[in-house]
């Protein structure tokens, strides 16, 4: 039902205005929150060893949310061993449809992960604390940078705008936010004109 939809060239024409979209953080953006991270937490006076510890923790928690698109109740229960290093592959938990997907990482983020394992000593959950505290520490260093308003679902927005921007098939962006319908993600990033439709609908057995 879905594979028309990967035809779709360009979906400049097909994206809601600023204004219809879901508040989201765009791919400059995070790139830059990333890289105050550290300016940050210079400023703080902490000891210096829990300071390195908090450079390198809530960098990786950003890059995660961003690159996975994971709820972020869903991001802080992900376990060591969801992840295979080998593979590139985290078995991702969703706890809204109780269901399981398994998504590619990149190696850089895999990398990351696995010194941060390795250097601390992680066993079990990768990020000890809940989603509110998640959601403190994104707010606060959204401040930091200029966004008052940011929380870790801009994430999930932007990551999706960022893949529709770079001509990724709907169905996989669909995926990879587990979205049980690909129209889900066309309703919520995309204007569903008749042209999206037909291309939707192609292929589907009338009579």
């Amino acid at each position: 039902m879905v594979n028309g939809v990967k035809s779709l060239i360009s979906y400049g024409n097909y994206l809601k205005t600023s204004d219809e979209l879901p508040k989201h953080i765009t791919f400059v953006e995070y790139k830059n929150l990333r890289d105050k991270v550290t300016i940050y937490y210079d400023g703080k006076n902490i000891p210096s060893r829990k300071k390195e510890f908090l450079k390198v923790r809530d960098k990786l928690l950003i890059d995660f949310i961003f690159a996975t698109g994971g709820r972020i109740g869903d991001v802080v229960q992900v376990l060591k061993a969801d992840i295979n290093f080998e593979t590139q592959i985290l078995t991702l938990r969703i706890k809204k449809t109780k269901t399981m997907i398994n998504i590619n990482l990149d190696r850089l983020l895999c990398y990351d992960i696995l010194n941060y394992v390795q250097k601390y000593e992680v066993q079990d959950r990768l990020f000890r604390f809940g989603g509110t505290a998640a959601w403190y520490i994104v707010k606060k260093l959204g401040r930091f940078v200029g966004i008052p308003n940011l929380h870790p679902h801009m994430f999930r927005h932007g990551l999706a705008l960022h893949l529709l921007s770079s001509g990724i098939p709907i169905n996989v962006i669909s995926f990879r936010l587990g979205h049980r319908n690909p129209r889900t993600t066309i309703e919520m990033y995309l204007k569903v004109t008749p042209e999206i439709e037909k291309q939707i609908l192609d292929g589907i057995q009338w009579r």
